[in-house]
C-alpha cells in the first residue's frame, strides 16, 4: 500500500492535477471517465489512493475558476490604482470578443488587454467570462451580458454606475456584425479586425470552403469530400483489422497534436498520414478487389494536389498571423508607446527609450526541447507502416504517457505567501508549448484564464487564435489613451521632462515648491518648540 500524503500535499495535488488535466489531457471529455482514473492509478496509486474521489475533479475546478477570478480581478485592481496615480481616471482596457461555433451555438469569450503593473515587454491578455448563446441571436442578447460582466468586475474599482465606456477605451472583434452592433449601442468604438478575411478569400478562390455562393471551383469541392471520406474511414470505421486500428489510434494522436479545427488542418493530417493510409488500402485491394471502401483511395495526382494547397494555405496562415501581430510589430509597438506615456508622467528625468526590436517567446528549457525532439520521433516511428509490430507501439505510447505523469508529479509547485501560484504554474506549463515559427498555440500560453475553465464547464474545448489574442484593441487602446491624456500635455510633459530647467515656468514652480518646504519645515520647527515649551511649563492644580 503506498503512503498517503498529508492534506497540504492533497490540495496541492489536487490543483496541479486539475491544471495539467486542462493543459493537456482534454478534461471536457473525462471528468466522468472511471476508465481514465483507472489508467492513472496504475501509474500513480499514492496519488489516486487520496485524491480520485468522484467529485474531486468538478469541486477542484470550481475552486480553481474562483481562484483565478480572483487575482485577475485584484490585478486589475492594482492597473486601475497605477493609472489614478499617475493622474489618469478614464477607460483603460482594450477589449476583445472571440467567436467559437459548436453544434449550432456560439460560444462568445470576452477578453480584455492591458499592460499588466511592472511589466515592460508584454500585454497582459486575460478572458473575463465566456458564454453559450444559441445559433440565431442579436445586438440586444450580447449588450445586456457585456453590462452585466462590466458590473460584476468593475463596480468594486468604479462605482456602483459603472457603464462599459468607462472601463473600455475601444472593442475588437474578428467577425459577427451582431456584436459589432452591441458595441456600438454601448458607446464604445469598434474596431473590425478583417485580417483573418485574407485566410478566407483564399480558401473560397480554391473552393476549399465557404459556400455554394462563394465556392465556384467544384472539382476541388469533389477533393475535399473524398478527402473527408478518407479522413472518417480512419475516424469511424468499427472494422476489425489491427492494422486498421492502429492507423486509427495514430489519427486520434495526430488530432491531439494538430487539433483538426480546418480544413487545412484535415490536410495536413492527411499528408502526415500518407504512407500509412496507401499501405492500407494497397492490401484491401490485395484481400478484397471488390470492397466498397476501396472508391474513398486517392490517386497520385490528388495526392499531388493536396500537397501543393497545404504549401500554399501554409503561407497565407503565416501571412495572416503576422498581420494580425502575433509574431511581428503590433504588440511591441504597442507596448513600447504605452511605457513611453508613462515615463513621460514620472517625475524623475529619464532618457528616451530605444524601441525593443521585437518581442520574443522565452527560449525553451533543454529538457523540454529534447522531450519534445523525442515525441516527434516517436510520432514519426508511428506514421511508418513498415513497422508493423502493433504491441510495440502501443509499449511506446505508454512510455510516452508515462513519462508525462512523471513529469507532472515532479513538477515543483513553487510555494508563495498564497501556498500555490497557480497562473505562474499554468504559464510554465503553457510557454513551451507555443510554435515560435507559426505562431500555433499548441497549449494555453495566450490562453486566457478563466475563458479556458469556463469553457470546461460548457463542456466543449476551449480553442484560441494567438493573432487575434496580440491584436486585442492595442492599435485602439493606445490611440484612445494619448487622445484622453490630451495632445498638448504630452508634449509639454516630453518637453519637461527632457529639458526640465530650461522652462521659466518649471524654475518658477520649483521655486515655488522650495518656498513651500522651506515654510513647512519652518512651521513644522514652531510647532515642535511650541509643544516642547508646553511640556516643560509647570501646570498649577491648586484650589
Amino acid at each position: 500500500m503506498s503512503r498517503k500524503m498529508d492534506k497540504k500535499q492533497r490540495d496541492l495535488a489536487d490543483l496541479r492535477y486539475v491544471i495539467w488535466c486542462c493543459i493537456n489531457l482534454r478534461p471536457q471529455q473525462m471528468r466522468y471517465d472511471d476508465g481514465f482514473k483507472l489508467f492513472v492509478g496504475v501509474l500513480s496509486p499514492q496519488y489516486v489512493d487520496t485524491t480520485m474521489a468522484s467529485t474531486t475533479f468538478n469541486k477542484v475546478l470550481d475552486a480553481l475558476y474562483d481562484r483565478v477570478k480572483q487575482a485577475i480581478m485584484d490585478d486589475l485592481r492594482l492597473l486601475r490604482e497605477e493609472f489614478l496615480g499617475m493622474g489618469y481616471g478614464g477607460a483603460f482596457l482594450g477589449a476583445h470578443l472571440d467567436l467559437t461555433t459548436v453544434a449550432n451555438e456560439e460560444y462568445i469569450t470576452f477578453t480584455v488587454s492591458y499592460v499588466k503593473k511592472g511589466k515592460t515587454d508584454d500585454v497582459t491578455r486575460v478572458a473575463l467570462a465566456t458564454r453559450a448563446f444559441p445559433g440565431s441571436h442579436t445586438a440586444e442578447d450580447i449588450k445586456p451580458w457585456i453590462e452585466a460582466l462590466t458590473l460584476e468586475y468593475f463596480k468594486d474599482l468604479i462605482g456602483p454606475s459603472v457603464q462599459p465606456h468607462d472601463v473600455f477605451l475601444g472593442f475588437t472583434v474578428d467577425q459577427g456584425k451582431n456584436i459589432v452592433n452591441a458595441y456600438t449601442a454601448l458607446g464604445v468604438p469598434v474596431v473590425e479586425c478583417n485580417c483573418h478575411r485574407v485566410n478566407s478569400a483564399v480558401l473560397w478562390a480554391l473552393g476549399i470552403a465557404g459556400c455554394a455562393r462563394t465556392c465556384k471551383n467544384k472539382l476541388m469541392g469533389d477533393l475535399m469530400k473524398k478527402l473527408a471520406a478518407s479522413v472518417g474511414v480512419f475516424s469511424h470505421s468499427a472494422v476489425n483489422n489491427d492494422m486498421l486500428k492502429e492507423i486509427q489510434r495514430l489519427e486520434a494522436d495526430l488530432h491531439r497534436v494538430y487539433e483538426w479545427t480546418s480544413q487545412f488542418r484535415m490536410m495536413v493530417r492527411l499528408l502526415i498520414l500518407n504512407k500509412a493510409i496507401n499501405e492500407y488500402f494497397r492490401r484491401l485491394a490485395q484481400q478484397n478487389p471488390q470492397h466498397k471502401q476501396l472508391k474513398r483511395k486517392l490517386t497520385a495526382h490528388e495526392w499531388t494536389v493536396t500537397n501543393e494547397v497545404c504549401s500554399l494555405l501554409d503561407t497565407v496562415s503565416e501571412a495572416t498571423i503576422r498581420m494580425q501581430g502575433a509574431a511581428d510589430t503590433h504588440i511591441s509597438q504597442a507596448t513600447f508607446i504605452v511605457h513611453e506615456v508613462m515615463e513621460m508622467l514620472k517625475e524623475d528625468s529619464h532618457p528616451i527609450r530605444v524601441e525593443n526590436a521585437m518581442v520574443t517567446p522565452p527560449p525553451q528549457a533543454p529538457g523540454l526541447i529534447l522531450a519534445e525532439e523525442e515525441e516527434q520521433q516517436h510520432q514519426a516511428s508511428l506514421v511508418d507502416i513498415s513497422t508493423e509490430d502493433t504491441q510495440a507501439g502501443v509499449t511506446g505510447r505508454r512510455v510516452l504517457i508515462e513519462r508525462e505523469m512523471l513529469v507532472y508529479l515532479a513538477e515543483q509547485p513553487q510555494l508563495d505567501v498564497d501556498g500555490f501560484n497557480l497562473i505562474g504554474f499554468w504559464n510554465r506549463r503553457g510557454t513551451d508549448s507555443v510554435r515560435a515559427a507559426t505562431g500555433q498555440v499548441t497549449s494555453p500560453a495566450d490562453m486566457p484564464y478563466l475563458a479556458f475553465i469556463a469553457r470546461l464547464h460548457l463542456g466543449i474545448e476551449a480553442t484560441s487564435c494567438q493573432a487575434e489574442r496580440n491584436f486585442s484593441a492595442l492599435a485602439h487602446l493606445i490611440g484612445n489613451l494619448r487622445c484622453n491624456m490630451l495632445p498638448h500635455r504630452v508634449e509639454r510633459m516630453m518637453l519637461i521632462r527632457l529639458n526640465r530647467r530650461m522652462l521659466d515656468e518649471v524654475r518658477a514652480f520649483d521655486a515655488a515648491v522650495s518656498r513651500a518646504r522651506e515654510m513647512a519645515t519652518k512651521n513644522a520647527a514652531k510647532s515642535a518648540a511650541a509643544q516642547e515649551e508646553r511640556a516643560n511649563k509647570p501646570i498649577d492644580i491648586s484650589l
